[in-house]
């Protein structure tokens, strides 16, 4: 790092070379007192444990200290809520759980704190997320911040499916024997279509309303086939 500050100055100091602050900064380099941001944090820590009531003999927790650590507080703090009977949780649990075990909670409880470490206020930020959950019962879902990037979502998620769904019907009209998948493949398509222009509207409501066509097997397709031909 001061190497690369050093070539910096340098580079300065060849397009103006009577700069006296580039000669003093290039001839304090090497007194500089130069570290990463982790390290100067720790200094700083260090250095005012007593202001902040730090035992002055913490160490660093290595990673696989921190995991094993973050996972027995949080297994404490789920049989604590289980203990409570706490209703919050329970619902919490039904909706983010799984049929065996609580698993996928844990890991999404995990997932939401170190992304939350990673700004300035994690306590703040967390309050704020939570507060934009307390809506009323006629909210408009594309106003919110949350609505907003689930709508993108599934935008990006339907333009794949109609990318899809063209290649499968290409494959159909041009494959012998799959041309009686054309009709449904061309119908799921129009669906996806109709998805598409209704992100802008009523989303919800339309896709209460969409009843999609079961692909037949080939042989169920065969016997319609033939009992067409009968009919002829």
């Amino acid at each position: 790092m001061r190497e690369r500050i050093g070539e910096a100055i340098s580079k300065e100091l060849d397009k103006n070379p009577d700069s006296t602050l580039l000669q003093r900064q290039l001839t304090l380099l090497n007194r500089s007192y130069i570290t990463t941001m982790h390290s100067f944090c720790l200094d700083v820590i260090k250095n005012n444990f007593h202001t902040i009531d730090l035992d002055p003999s913490f160490r660093i927790a290595e990673e696989t200290e921190t995991v094993l650590l973050k996972q027995e507080l949080l297994q404490e703090l789920m049989e604590d809520r289980y203990d409570k009977n706490d209703q919050d949780f329970l619902a919490l649990v039904e909706c983010f759980g799984s049929s065996k075990d609580d698993k996928p909670l844990e890991e999404l409880i995990l997932d939401l704190y170190s992304f939350s470490m990673s700004g300035p206020w994690p306590e703040k930020w967390l309050r704020e997320k939570a507060e934009e959950f307390n809506i009323g019962d006629n909210f408009d879902l594309s106003t919110t911040p949350w609505g907003q990037v689930l709508l993108e979502s599934i935008r990006i998620e339907l333009i794949s499916a109609k990318d899809k769904l063209r290649a499968a019907e290409k494959i159909c009209d041009e494959t012998s024997g799959l041309e009686g998948y054309g009709d449904t493949i061309r119908e799921d398509l129009a669906l996806v279509n109709r998805l598409i222009d209704a992100l802008a509207k009523d989303l919800i409501l339309f896709i209460q309303s969409l009843r999609w066509r079961i692909l037949l097997s080939l042989r169920g397709l065969a016997r319609k086939q033939i009992r067409k031909l009968k009919r002829q």
